[in-house]
Protein backbone atom coordinates (compact mmCIF):
# COMPACT_ATOMS: atom_id res chain seq x y z
CA UNK A 1 0.00 0.00 0.00
CA UNK A 2 2.99 2.29 0.34
CA UNK A 3 3.37 2.49 -3.45
CA UNK A 4 -0.35 3.25 -3.72
CA UNK A 5 0.14 6.27 -1.45
CA UNK A 6 -1.31 5.06 1.87
CA UNK A 7 -0.40 7.42 4.74
CA UNK A 8 -2.77 6.29 7.50
CA UNK A 9 -3.80 2.87 8.86
CA UNK A 10 -6.83 2.57 11.15
CA UNK A 11 -7.07 -0.71 13.11
CA UNK A 12 -10.57 -2.04 13.77
CA UNK A 13 -10.26 -4.51 16.65
CA UNK A 14 -12.45 -7.57 17.30
CA UNK A 15 -14.02 -7.53 13.85
CA UNK A 16 -16.36 -10.39 12.87
CA UNK A 17 -15.54 -11.38 9.28
CA UNK A 18 -18.18 -13.51 7.57
CA UNK A 19 -15.82 -15.65 5.49
CA UNK A 20 -13.51 -16.42 8.40
CA UNK A 21 -16.49 -17.06 10.71
CA UNK A 22 -17.87 -19.70 8.31
CA UNK A 23 -14.48 -21.41 8.10
CA UNK A 24 -14.09 -21.12 11.88
CA UNK A 25 -17.48 -22.70 12.59
CA UNK A 26 -16.90 -25.60 10.19
CA UNK A 27 -13.23 -26.31 10.86
CA UNK A 28 -11.11 -24.20 13.22
CA UNK A 29 -13.53 -24.41 16.17
CA UNK A 30 -13.03 -28.19 16.32
CA UNK A 31 -9.32 -27.93 17.16
CA UNK A 32 -8.25 -28.80 20.71
CA UNK A 33 -6.13 -25.67 20.80
CA UNK A 34 -8.34 -22.62 21.21
CA UNK A 35 -8.33 -20.44 18.11
CA UNK A 36 -9.93 -16.98 18.37
CA UNK A 37 -13.22 -16.40 16.58
CA UNK A 38 -12.76 -12.72 15.81
CA UNK A 39 -10.30 -10.90 13.59
CA UNK A 40 -8.75 -7.47 13.23
CA UNK A 41 -9.37 -5.29 10.18
CA UNK A 42 -6.92 -2.69 8.85
CA UNK A 43 -8.22 0.31 6.90
CA UNK A 44 -5.94 2.31 4.60
CA UNK A 45 -6.29 6.00 3.79
CA UNK A 46 -4.38 8.17 1.34
CA UNK A 47 -4.55 11.23 3.61
CA UNK A 48 -2.69 11.71 6.90
CA UNK A 49 -4.97 11.49 9.96
CA UNK A 50 -3.93 11.19 13.61
CA UNK A 51 -5.82 8.99 16.10
CA UNK A 52 -7.19 12.10 17.82
CA UNK A 53 -8.37 13.60 14.51
CA UNK A 54 -10.05 10.36 13.47
CA UNK A 55 -11.90 10.09 16.79
CA UNK A 56 -12.95 13.74 16.51
CA UNK A 57 -14.41 13.15 13.03
CA UNK A 58 -16.37 10.13 14.29
CA UNK A 59 -17.78 12.01 17.30
CA UNK A 60 -18.59 15.24 15.46
CA UNK A 61 -20.10 13.57 12.38
CA UNK A 62 -18.91 16.55 10.30
CA UNK A 63 -20.11 15.79 6.71
CA UNK A 64 -17.19 17.55 5.01
CA UNK A 65 -14.54 15.72 7.01
CA UNK A 66 -16.39 12.42 6.61
CA UNK A 67 -16.52 12.98 2.84
CA UNK A 68 -12.79 13.72 2.75
CA UNK A 69 -12.00 10.48 4.55
CA UNK A 70 -14.26 8.53 2.21
CA UNK A 71 -12.63 10.03 -0.88
CA UNK A 72 -9.18 9.08 0.44
CA UNK A 73 -10.12 5.50 1.29
CA UNK A 74 -7.86 2.84 -0.30
CA UNK A 75 -9.41 -0.33 1.11
CA UNK A 76 -8.97 -2.86 3.89
CA UNK A 77 -7.43 -6.17 4.85
CA UNK A 78 -8.65 -8.65 7.47
CA UNK A 79 -6.02 -10.27 9.72
CA UNK A 80 -7.00 -13.80 10.76
CA UNK A 81 -5.81 -15.12 14.16
CA UNK A 82 -3.96 -18.11 12.67
CA UNK A 83 -0.33 -19.13 13.27
CA UNK A 84 0.93 -18.36 9.74
CA UNK A 85 -1.64 -17.66 7.02
CA UNK A 86 -3.08 -14.47 8.48
CA UNK A 87 -4.19 -12.50 5.39
CA UNK A 88 -7.97 -12.77 5.18
CA UNK A 89 -10.48 -10.95 3.00
CA UNK A 90 -8.68 -8.00 1.44
CA UNK A 91 -10.14 -5.32 -0.86
CA UNK A 92 -7.60 -2.74 -2.05
CA UNK A 93 -7.95 -0.02 -4.65
CA UNK A 94 -6.02 -0.65 -7.87
CA UNK A 95 -3.64 1.78 -9.48
CA UNK A 96 -5.41 4.27 -11.72
CA UNK A 97 -5.67 3.13 -15.34
CA UNK A 98 -2.75 5.15 -16.56
CA UNK A 99 0.58 4.47 -18.21
CA UNK A 100 2.97 2.69 -15.86
CA UNK A 101 6.73 3.22 -15.59
CA UNK A 102 7.31 1.04 -18.69
CA UNK A 103 4.97 3.13 -20.84
CA UNK A 104 2.26 0.45 -20.85
CA UNK A 105 -1.37 1.34 -20.19
CA UNK A 106 -2.96 -0.66 -17.36
CA UNK A 107 -6.48 -2.07 -17.78
CA UNK A 108 -8.56 -3.32 -14.83
CA UNK A 109 -11.89 -4.14 -16.54
CA UNK A 110 -13.20 -6.26 -13.64
CA UNK A 111 -14.03 -4.66 -10.30
CA UNK A 112 -16.82 -4.86 -7.72
CA UNK A 113 -17.88 -2.02 -5.41
CA UNK A 114 -17.62 -3.04 -1.75
CA UNK A 115 -19.58 -0.93 0.73
CA UNK A 116 -18.64 -1.16 4.39
CA UNK A 117 -18.51 0.68 7.70
CA UNK A 118 -15.54 1.50 9.92
CA UNK A 119 -16.80 2.40 13.42
CA UNK A 120 -19.96 3.71 11.75
CA UNK A 121 -18.09 5.68 9.07
CA UNK A 122 -19.56 4.72 5.65
CA UNK A 123 -16.85 3.74 3.16
CA UNK A 124 -16.58 2.03 -0.21
CA UNK A 125 -13.83 0.73 -2.47
CA UNK A 126 -13.75 -0.69 -6.01
CA UNK A 127 -11.69 -3.86 -6.15
CA UNK A 128 -11.84 -7.66 -6.31
CA UNK A 129 -11.54 -9.42 -2.95
CA UNK A 130 -8.35 -11.33 -2.20
CA UNK A 131 -7.22 -13.65 0.57
CA UNK A 132 -4.33 -15.97 1.29
CA UNK A 133 -4.76 -19.73 1.08
CA UNK A 134 -4.47 -21.43 4.48
CA UNK A 135 -3.74 -25.00 3.26
CA UNK A 136 -6.42 -26.18 5.71
CA UNK A 137 -9.85 -25.39 4.25
CA UNK A 138 -8.52 -23.74 1.08
CA UNK A 139 -5.58 -24.43 -1.23
CA UNK A 140 -4.69 -22.16 -4.18
CA UNK A 141 -7.41 -23.71 -6.38
CA UNK A 142 -10.16 -22.91 -3.86
CA UNK A 143 -9.01 -19.31 -3.40
CA UNK A 144 -8.77 -18.90 -7.20
CA UNK A 145 -12.43 -19.98 -7.49
CA UNK A 146 -13.31 -17.57 -4.66
CA UNK A 147 -11.62 -14.74 -6.60
CA UNK A 148 -13.61 -15.68 -9.73
CA UNK A 149 -16.89 -15.44 -7.81
CA UNK A 150 -15.96 -12.04 -6.38
CA UNK A 151 -15.01 -10.90 -9.89
CA UNK A 152 -18.53 -11.56 -11.15
CA UNK A 153 -20.63 -8.71 -9.69
CA UNK A 154 -23.41 -9.05 -12.29
CA UNK A 155 -23.88 -12.77 -11.68
CA UNK A 156 -23.63 -13.21 -7.94
CA UNK A 157 -24.08 -10.80 -5.05
CA UNK A 158 -21.45 -10.49 -2.35
CA UNK A 159 -23.73 -12.12 0.25
CA UNK A 160 -24.25 -15.16 -2.03
CA UNK A 161 -20.54 -15.95 -2.38
CA UNK A 162 -19.73 -19.09 -0.37
CA UNK A 163 -16.84 -19.29 2.07
CA UNK A 164 -13.63 -21.15 1.12
CA UNK A 165 -14.71 -24.10 3.32
CA UNK A 166 -18.01 -24.40 1.42
CA UNK A 167 -16.25 -24.18 -1.98
CA UNK A 168 -13.78 -26.94 -1.12
CA UNK A 169 -16.46 -29.12 0.46
CA UNK A 170 -18.72 -29.00 -2.61
CA UNK A 171 -15.92 -29.32 -5.17
CA UNK A 172 -14.63 -32.43 -3.40
CA UNK A 173 -17.89 -34.23 -4.16
CA UNK A 174 -16.63 -34.52 -7.75
CA UNK A 175 -14.45 -37.61 -8.23
CA UNK A 176 -10.81 -36.53 -8.34
CA UNK A 177 -8.25 -37.66 -10.90
CA UNK A 178 -6.42 -40.60 -9.32
CA UNK A 179 -3.33 -39.70 -11.36
CA UNK A 180 -2.90 -36.59 -9.20
CA UNK A 181 -2.50 -38.57 -5.96
CA UNK A 182 1.12 -38.67 -4.84
CA UNK A 183 2.69 -41.68 -3.13
CA UNK A 184 2.66 -41.30 0.65
CA UNK A 185 0.47 -38.18 0.51
CA UNK A 186 -3.14 -38.64 1.74
CA UNK A 187 -5.93 -37.26 -0.44
CA UNK A 188 -8.89 -36.14 1.67
CA UNK A 189 -11.34 -33.27 1.99
CA UNK A 190 -9.74 -31.49 4.96
CA UNK A 191 -6.99 -30.52 5.41
CA UNK A 192 -7.37 -30.02 1.68
CA UNK A 193 -4.63 -31.13 -0.74
CA UNK A 194 -6.18 -28.88 -3.41
CA UNK A 195 -8.60 -29.35 -6.29
CA UNK A 196 -7.72 -30.79 -9.68
CA UNK A 197 -8.72 -29.25 -13.02
CA UNK A 198 -11.88 -31.34 -13.34
CA UNK A 199 -13.10 -30.35 -9.88
CA UNK A 200 -12.45 -26.65 -10.60
CA UNK A 201 -14.35 -26.74 -13.89
CA UNK A 202 -17.25 -28.76 -12.45
CA UNK A 203 -17.61 -26.44 -9.45
CA UNK A 204 -17.87 -23.41 -11.73
CA UNK A 205 -20.54 -25.20 -13.77
CA UNK A 206 -22.61 -25.46 -10.59
CA UNK A 207 -22.02 -21.84 -9.73
CA UNK A 208 -24.08 -20.20 -12.51
CA UNK A 209 -21.47 -20.74 -15.19
CA UNK A 210 -20.81 -23.12 -18.05
CA UNK A 211 -17.03 -23.17 -17.96
CA UNK A 212 -14.75 -24.49 -20.66
CA UNK A 213 -11.05 -25.35 -20.49
CA UNK A 214 -8.40 -24.30 -23.02
CA UNK A 215 -4.96 -25.89 -23.12
CA UNK A 216 -2.19 -23.28 -23.47
CA UNK A 217 0.89 -25.35 -22.58
CA UNK A 218 3.75 -25.05 -25.09
CA UNK A 219 3.88 -27.84 -27.66
CA UNK A 220 7.09 -29.07 -29.21
CA UNK A 221 7.98 -28.34 -32.83
CA UNK A 222 6.34 -30.90 -35.06
CA UNK A 223 3.45 -31.44 -32.65
CA UNK A 224 -0.05 -30.79 -33.95
CA UNK A 225 -1.00 -27.14 -33.48
CA UNK A 226 2.56 -26.03 -32.67
CA UNK A 227 2.95 -22.22 -32.67
CA UNK A 228 6.14 -20.45 -31.53
CA UNK A 229 5.14 -18.51 -28.41
CA UNK A 230 1.72 -20.16 -28.51
CA UNK A 231 1.32 -20.19 -24.71
CA UNK A 232 1.44 -16.37 -24.62
CA UNK A 233 -0.65 -15.87 -27.75
CA UNK A 234 -3.39 -18.29 -26.72
CA UNK A 235 -3.60 -16.80 -23.22
CA UNK A 236 -3.57 -13.17 -24.38
CA UNK A 237 -6.21 -13.95 -26.99
CA UNK A 238 -8.53 -15.21 -24.22
CA UNK A 239 -7.67 -12.23 -21.97
CA UNK A 240 -8.73 -9.61 -24.52
CA UNK A 241 -11.75 -11.63 -25.66
CA UNK A 242 -13.30 -12.21 -22.22
CA UNK A 243 -12.00 -9.74 -19.62
CA UNK A 244 -13.74 -6.70 -21.21
CA UNK A 245 -17.07 -8.49 -20.60
CA UNK A 246 -16.10 -8.81 -16.90
CA UNK A 247 -15.38 -12.52 -17.27
CA UNK A 248 -12.34 -13.46 -15.12
CA UNK A 249 -10.00 -16.25 -16.19
CA UNK A 250 -8.70 -18.97 -13.89
CA UNK A 251 -5.28 -20.30 -14.95
CA UNK A 252 -3.54 -23.50 -13.86
CA UNK A 253 0.16 -24.07 -14.42
CA UNK A 254 3.49 -25.00 -12.86
CA UNK A 255 4.97 -22.69 -10.22
CA UNK A 256 8.72 -22.27 -9.63
CA UNK A 257 10.41 -19.85 -7.23
CA UNK A 258 13.82 -18.57 -6.15
CA UNK A 259 15.07 -16.14 -3.51
CA UNK A 260 17.64 -14.35 -5.68
CA UNK A 261 18.40 -14.04 -9.39
CA UNK A 262 21.54 -16.18 -9.05
CA UNK A 263 19.80 -19.17 -7.50
CA UNK A 264 18.29 -22.08 -9.47
CA UNK A 265 14.52 -22.27 -9.65
CA UNK A 266 12.69 -24.64 -7.29
CA UNK A 267 9.58 -26.24 -8.83
CA UNK A 268 6.56 -26.57 -6.53
CA UNK A 269 4.07 -28.29 -8.84
CA UNK A 270 0.69 -27.10 -10.05
CA UNK A 271 -0.67 -23.73 -8.94
CA UNK A 272 -3.92 -21.83 -9.67
CA UNK A 273 -4.24 -18.07 -10.17
CA UNK A 274 -6.94 -15.68 -11.43
CA UNK A 275 -6.37 -13.15 -14.24
CA UNK A 276 -8.16 -9.81 -13.68
CA UNK A 277 -6.27 -7.24 -15.75
CA UNK A 278 -3.60 -6.58 -18.36
CA UNK A 279 -1.40 -3.90 -19.91
CA UNK A 280 -0.62 -3.20 -23.57
CA UNK A 281 2.62 -2.03 -25.13
CA UNK A 282 1.81 0.46 -27.93
CA UNK A 283 5.23 -0.13 -29.51
CA UNK A 284 5.15 -3.92 -29.47
CA UNK A 285 4.75 -5.73 -32.78
CA UNK A 286 1.24 -7.06 -33.32
CA UNK A 287 1.52 -9.00 -36.56
CA UNK A 288 0.53 -12.60 -37.04
CA UNK A 289 1.10 -14.29 -40.40
CA UNK A 290 -1.90 -16.09 -41.80
CA UNK A 291 -1.18 -17.98 -45.01
CA UNK A 292 -0.10 -15.29 -47.53
CA UNK A 293 -0.92 -12.16 -45.50
CA UNK A 294 -0.03 -10.52 -42.19
CA UNK A 295 -3.01 -9.86 -39.89
CA UNK A 296 -2.61 -7.47 -36.97
CA UNK A 297 -4.32 -8.36 -33.67
CA UNK A 298 -4.40 -6.22 -30.51
CA UNK A 299 -3.84 -9.21 -28.21
CA UNK A 300 -0.29 -9.48 -29.58
CA UNK A 301 0.48 -6.25 -27.66
CA UNK A 302 -0.27 -7.68 -24.20
CA UNK A 303 2.91 -7.64 -22.09
CA UNK A 304 1.72 -7.82 -18.46
CA UNK A 305 -1.12 -9.61 -16.71
CA UNK A 306 -2.55 -8.45 -13.35
CA UNK A 307 -3.26 -11.51 -11.30
CA UNK A 308 -4.66 -12.50 -7.91
CA UNK A 309 -1.98 -14.92 -6.71
CA UNK A 310 -2.42 -16.04 -3.10
CA UNK A 311 1.33 -16.33 -2.76
CA UNK A 312 2.00 -12.73 -3.81
CA UNK A 313 -1.04 -10.52 -3.36
CA UNK A 314 -3.91 -8.85 -5.22
CA UNK A 315 -3.41 -7.56 -8.79
CA UNK A 316 0.20 -8.79 -8.82
CA UNK A 317 2.03 -7.88 -12.02
CA UNK A 318 3.24 -10.86 -14.03
CA UNK A 319 5.29 -10.18 -17.17
CA UNK A 320 5.57 -12.40 -20.23
CA UNK A 321 9.23 -13.45 -20.45
CA UNK A 322 11.18 -15.79 -22.72
CA UNK A 323 12.54 -18.84 -20.92
CA UNK A 324 16.23 -19.62 -21.22
CA UNK A 325 17.07 -21.15 -24.60
CA UNK A 326 19.79 -23.37 -23.11
CA UNK A 327 17.44 -24.79 -20.47
CA UNK A 328 14.49 -25.43 -22.80
CA UNK A 329 16.42 -26.99 -25.65
CA UNK A 330 14.95 -24.58 -28.20
CA UNK A 331 16.85 -24.16 -31.47
CA UNK A 332 16.85 -20.38 -31.07
CA UNK A 333 15.44 -17.75 -28.73
CA UNK A 334 12.38 -17.08 -30.92
CA UNK A 335 11.32 -20.71 -30.45
CA UNK A 336 11.92 -20.74 -26.70
CA UNK A 337 8.66 -21.00 -24.68
CA UNK A 338 7.22 -18.04 -22.80
CA UNK A 339 6.44 -17.96 -19.10
CA UNK A 340 4.94 -15.43 -16.68
CA UNK A 341 7.30 -13.90 -14.12
CA UNK A 342 6.71 -11.89 -10.98
CA UNK A 343 10.15 -10.30 -10.67
CA UNK A 344 12.19 -9.38 -7.63
CA UNK A 345 11.46 -5.66 -7.29
CA UNK A 346 10.19 -3.11 -4.76
CA UNK A 347 11.43 -5.23 -1.85
CA UNK A 348 9.83 -8.56 -2.84
CA UNK A 349 11.71 -11.50 -1.32
CA UNK A 350 10.85 -14.12 -3.93
CA UNK A 351 10.82 -14.34 -7.72
CA UNK A 352 8.02 -16.49 -9.10
CA UNK A 353 7.89 -18.14 -12.50
CA UNK A 354 4.57 -19.48 -13.75
CA UNK A 355 4.38 -21.85 -16.73
CA UNK A 356 0.78 -21.81 -17.98
CA UNK A 357 -0.92 -25.08 -18.87
CA UNK A 358 -4.71 -24.51 -18.82
CA UNK A 359 -7.13 -21.59 -18.75
CA UNK A 360 -10.62 -22.12 -17.33
CA UNK A 361 -13.17 -19.67 -18.80
CA UNK A 362 -16.39 -19.36 -16.76
CA UNK A 363 -19.10 -18.12 -19.13
CA UNK A 364 -22.88 -18.08 -19.24
CA UNK A 365 -24.42 -21.09 -20.98
CA UNK A 366 -26.19 -18.68 -23.35
CA UNK A 367 -22.85 -17.91 -25.01
CA UNK A 368 -22.55 -20.65 -27.63
CA UNK A 369 -20.64 -19.14 -30.53
CA UNK A 370 -16.91 -19.39 -29.91
CA UNK A 371 -14.72 -16.41 -30.76
CA UNK A 372 -12.07 -18.68 -32.30
CA UNK A 373 -14.32 -19.49 -35.25
CA UNK A 374 -14.99 -15.79 -35.86
CA UNK A 375 -11.26 -15.00 -35.70
CA UNK A 376 -10.56 -17.78 -38.17
CA UNK A 377 -13.03 -16.40 -40.67
CA UNK A 378 -11.78 -12.81 -40.22
CA UNK A 379 -8.26 -14.03 -41.03
CA UNK A 380 -9.55 -15.92 -44.06
CA UNK A 381 -11.29 -12.76 -45.28
CA UNK A 382 -8.15 -10.67 -44.65
CA UNK A 383 -6.11 -13.16 -46.65
CA UNK A 384 -8.35 -12.25 -49.57
CA UNK A 385 -9.16 -8.54 -49.22
CA UNK A 386 -5.51 -7.62 -48.57
CA UNK A 387 -4.55 -8.90 -52.06
CA UNK A 388 -6.12 -6.24 -54.30
CA UNK A 389 -7.62 -2.80 -53.54
CA UNK A 390 -11.26 -2.26 -54.41
CA UNK A 391 -12.03 -0.06 -57.45
CA UNK A 392 -11.34 3.59 -56.64
CA UNK A 393 -9.27 2.90 -53.51
CA UNK A 394 -6.00 4.83 -53.41
CA UNK A 395 -2.70 3.11 -52.69
CA UNK A 396 -2.38 5.12 -49.43
CA UNK A 397 -5.80 4.01 -48.23
CA UNK A 398 -5.02 0.42 -49.18
CA UNK A 399 -1.75 0.56 -47.20
CA UNK A 400 -3.68 1.95 -44.19
CA UNK A 401 -6.21 -0.83 -44.56
CA UNK A 402 -3.55 -3.56 -44.49
CA UNK A 403 -1.91 -1.99 -41.43
CA UNK A 404 -5.22 -1.94 -39.55
CA UNK A 405 -5.55 -3.68 -36.20
CA UNK A 406 -8.22 -6.20 -35.26
CA UNK A 407 -9.55 -7.13 -31.82
CA UNK A 408 -12.46 -9.23 -30.62
CA UNK A 409 -14.33 -9.11 -27.33
CA UNK A 410 -17.53 -10.38 -25.74
CA UNK A 411 -20.01 -7.63 -24.80
CA UNK A 412 -23.54 -7.38 -23.37
CA UNK A 413 -26.34 -5.70 -25.27
CA UNK A 414 -26.91 -3.01 -22.62
CA UNK A 415 -23.24 -2.01 -22.79
CA UNK A 416 -23.46 -1.84 -26.60
CA UNK A 417 -26.54 0.39 -26.59
CA UNK A 418 -25.05 2.59 -23.87
CA UNK A 419 -21.94 3.05 -26.01
CA UNK A 420 -23.99 3.92 -29.09
CA UNK A 421 -25.94 6.54 -27.11
CA UNK A 422 -22.79 8.18 -25.73
CA UNK A 423 -20.41 7.96 -28.73
CA UNK A 424 -20.59 10.99 -31.02
CA UNK A 425 -19.28 9.09 -34.07
CA UNK A 426 -22.24 6.68 -33.80
CA UNK A 427 -24.97 9.31 -33.66
CA UNK A 428 -26.39 8.16 -36.99
CA UNK A 429 -26.70 4.57 -35.74
CA UNK A 430 -28.77 5.31 -32.62
CA UNK A 431 -32.26 5.07 -34.08
CA UNK A 432 -31.54 1.73 -35.75
CA UNK A 433 -29.57 -0.05 -33.04
CA UNK A 434 -31.10 1.26 -29.83
CA UNK A 435 -34.60 0.18 -30.89
CA UNK A 436 -33.46 -3.13 -32.35
CA UNK A 437 -34.14 -6.47 -30.69
CA UNK A 438 -30.70 -7.89 -29.99
CA UNK A 439 -29.28 -10.91 -28.13
CA UNK A 440 -28.01 -10.43 -24.59
CA UNK A 441 -24.44 -11.40 -25.53
CA UNK A 442 -22.58 -10.31 -28.66
CA UNK A 443 -19.12 -10.70 -30.13
CA UNK A 444 -17.73 -7.35 -31.21
CA UNK A 445 -14.92 -7.45 -33.77
CA UNK A 446 -13.17 -4.07 -33.81
CA UNK A 447 -11.12 -2.86 -36.76
CA UNK A 448 -8.94 0.22 -36.33
CA UNK A 449 -6.84 1.93 -39.00
CA UNK A 450 -6.34 5.39 -37.50
CA UNK A 451 -5.67 4.98 -33.77
CA UNK A 452 -2.74 7.25 -32.79
CA UNK A 453 -2.30 5.40 -29.49
CA UNK A 454 -2.29 1.63 -29.97
CA UNK A 455 -2.51 1.01 -26.22
CA UNK A 456 -6.17 2.11 -26.34
CA UNK A 457 -9.10 0.85 -28.36
CA UNK A 458 -10.07 3.50 -30.92
CA UNK A 459 -12.34 1.68 -33.40
CA UNK A 460 -13.10 2.69 -36.96
CA UNK A 461 -15.33 -0.24 -37.85
CA UNK A 462 -17.11 -2.75 -35.62
CA UNK A 463 -18.66 -6.01 -36.80
CA UNK A 464 -21.27 -7.50 -34.45
CA UNK A 465 -22.12 -11.18 -34.05
CA UNK A 466 -24.80 -12.98 -32.06
CA UNK A 467 -22.85 -14.87 -29.38
CA UNK A 468 -25.96 -16.92 -28.58
CA UNK A 469 -26.29 -18.21 -32.16
CA UNK A 470 -26.04 -21.86 -33.12
CA UNK A 471 -22.53 -23.05 -33.87
CA UNK A 472 -23.64 -24.07 -37.37
CA UNK A 473 -24.62 -20.47 -38.13
CA UNK A 474 -22.37 -17.44 -38.37
CA UNK A 475 -24.49 -15.08 -36.23
CA UNK A 476 -23.58 -11.92 -38.16
CA UNK A 477 -25.76 -8.99 -37.03
CA UNK A 478 -24.29 -5.90 -38.69
CA UNK A 479 -21.67 -3.17 -38.84
CA UNK A 480 -20.99 0.02 -36.92
CA UNK A 481 -18.89 2.64 -38.67
CA UNK A 482 -17.05 5.40 -36.80
CA UNK A 483 -15.51 6.77 -40.01
CA UNK A 484 -16.75 10.11 -41.33
CA UNK A 485 -14.92 9.56 -44.63
CA UNK A 486 -17.66 8.32 -47.00
CA UNK A 487 -15.11 7.40 -49.67
CA UNK A 488 -13.10 5.20 -47.31
CA UNK A 489 -16.31 3.70 -45.93
CA UNK A 490 -17.44 2.84 -49.43
CA UNK A 491 -14.06 1.36 -50.31
CA UNK A 492 -14.05 -0.89 -47.24
CA UNK A 493 -17.62 -2.03 -47.94
CA UNK A 494 -16.60 -2.68 -51.53
CA UNK A 495 -13.73 -4.90 -50.45
CA UNK A 496 -16.02 -7.11 -48.37
CA UNK A 497 -18.56 -7.26 -51.19
CA UNK A 498 -15.85 -8.06 -53.72
CA UNK A 499 -14.56 -10.82 -51.47
CA UNK A 500 -17.80 -12.65 -50.74
CA UNK A 501 -19.11 -12.47 -54.32
CA UNK A 502 -15.86 -13.45 -56.03
CA UNK A 503 -15.94 -16.62 -58.12
CA UNK A 504 -12.35 -17.36 -57.14
CA UNK A 505 -12.53 -17.38 -53.35
CA UNK A 506 -9.65 -19.11 -51.59
CA UNK A 507 -10.32 -22.82 -51.08
CA UNK A 508 -10.22 -22.39 -47.29
CA UNK A 509 -13.11 -19.91 -47.42
CA UNK A 510 -15.16 -22.00 -49.86
CA UNK A 511 -14.79 -25.03 -47.60
CA UNK A 512 -15.52 -23.14 -44.38
CA UNK A 513 -18.63 -24.75 -42.81
CA UNK A 514 -20.32 -21.37 -42.30
CA UNK A 515 -19.46 -19.93 -45.73
CA UNK A 516 -23.00 -19.89 -47.14
CA UNK A 517 -24.32 -18.23 -43.98
CA UNK A 518 -21.58 -15.61 -44.27
CA UNK A 519 -22.37 -14.87 -47.91
CA UNK A 520 -26.09 -14.48 -47.27
CA UNK A 521 -25.66 -12.37 -44.15
CA UNK A 522 -22.96 -10.10 -45.60
CA UNK A 523 -24.84 -9.57 -48.88
CA UNK A 524 -27.99 -8.56 -47.00
CA UNK A 525 -26.12 -6.17 -44.71
CA UNK A 526 -23.97 -4.63 -47.44
CA UNK A 527 -27.05 -4.08 -49.61
CA UNK A 528 -28.61 -2.09 -46.77
CA UNK A 529 -25.41 -0.10 -46.09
Amino acid sequence: MKRRGARTIVIEKSYTDGDYLADYANYYSRCHEEIPRKTDRLHFFECHVTAAQFESILLSGDPEQTKQLSENYLGFTVLKPLPETIVGRTCLATYVEETNSDGHLRHYPIQRTYELSCYGLPLKVSSVAFQEQDAEVAACSTTAIWYVLHASPKRITESEIPSPYDITSKAMTVAFNAGNVKNGSPHRRFPTPGLDLRQIAEYLRWGRYDSFVVGVAPAGEGDEGWIPGGEARLTNDLVLAYLPSKTPLLMVGTLSTRRSSGEPLTTHGLHAITILGYSLDPDRGNSRRYENQVVHWTFERVVNLYIHDDGVGPFAKYTWTRKSQSKTGAKNLTESPWCLKNHLEHGETEERQFDPAYVVVPIRDKVRLNHVGIMEYIELICNWIYLTPSPGMTSDDFARLKAGEWSIKLIEVNDLKRKILTTSTLEGERKIWCKASLPKYLWCVTYSISAPDRSRYIPDWEILFDATALTQAVGLLGFLSHINDDKLNSSMTGLFSQCINSKSLPTAIERHPANNHWKQALNALLAAA
